[in-house]
């Protein structure tokens, strides 16, 4: 490796913004494979199908661009495709998708795709993800949330819960 390759803060982002798609999806799957590991859950993960079978019933596929927009237009066909390679019709599908939000009319596919399917896609982030891992379940999907900037999976930040909750009493 070129010793001077990390010279530069331009040098480092344009590395990164190459090949981010790609290595941020195989980083997500690895962590989920360390994860599941660590925690002695049982799964499966192939390299062509569905990234995660976990437990033997729970279908999970991974998804890390860190933008919204025209990627996140496949995932209804991704889900699309693997309710019927699995046999998911009257069941459930996981996505993973931590690190951006989804546009209103991908969420609108995956309404239809529910309806037609008869199926709950689940859009889930990090901490959906280990709190299904810990025996949590979800009675019914949980809902998308619209904002401008499409479906928000992001917990408040501390300033916004100290502003919330007046702790100087």
């Amino acid at each position: 490796m070129n010793p001077h390759f990390f010279d530069n803060t331009e040098t480092i982002y344009q590395s990164v913004q190459s090949t981010t798609v790609h290595e941020s999806g195989k980083a997500l799957e690895n962590r989920v494979a360390k994860y599941l590991e660590s925690m002695g859950i049982p799964f499966k993960r192939n390299s062509s199908g569905i990234d995660f079978i976990i437990n033997g019933n729970m279908y999970l596929e991974c998804k890390a661009q860190s933008q919204s927009g025209t990627i996140s237009e496949k995932l209804p066909t991704c889900a699309h495709k693997y309710i019927k390679k699995y046999n998911l019709q009257d069941g459930d599908i996981y996505i993973l998708h931590p690190y951006s939000s989804i546009d209103k009319v991908v969420g609108e596919h995956f309404e239809t795709l529910e309806k037609v399917f008869n199926t709950n896609i689940h859009i889930i982030d990090w901490n959906d993800f280990v709190y299904l891992m810990a025996g949590g379940k979800f009675q019914t999907r949980k809902p998308y949330y619209y904002g401008k900037a499409g479906i928000q999976n992001n917990s408040p930040t501390l300033l916004k819960v100290n502003q919330f909750f007046d702790f100087r009493q």
